[in-house]
């Protein structure tokens, strides 16, 4: 069965699921991000994000995912 998945300070390039999985990489041009090891990020053990909002998938819009979930549900795999 699919999955929708949401990163935020981890890597979706590590940890996401091939298709027909989804994967939403929370701010992926964050210049703090170290996909080798997210716990040595300044957000991941301190919860200090240097940006504005109180989690990098802040980002990822509700209706992107939902529309994203219609899809796999619709799709003729998944009937």
């Amino acid at each position: 069965m699919p999955t929708i998945s949401l990163f935020g300070p981890s890597w979706y390039g590590r940890y996401g699921q091939p298709e027909p999985h989804v994967n939403f990489q929370g701010y992926p041009a964050c210049p703090h991000r170290k996909i080798q090891n997210f716990t040595e990020q300044n957000c991941w053990y301190g919860g200090n994000c240097p940006f504005v909002w109180e989690t990098c998938v802040d980002g990822i819009a509700p209706q992107i995912v939902f529309e994203s979930a219609v899809q796999l549900l619709e799709s003729p795999k998944f009937r």
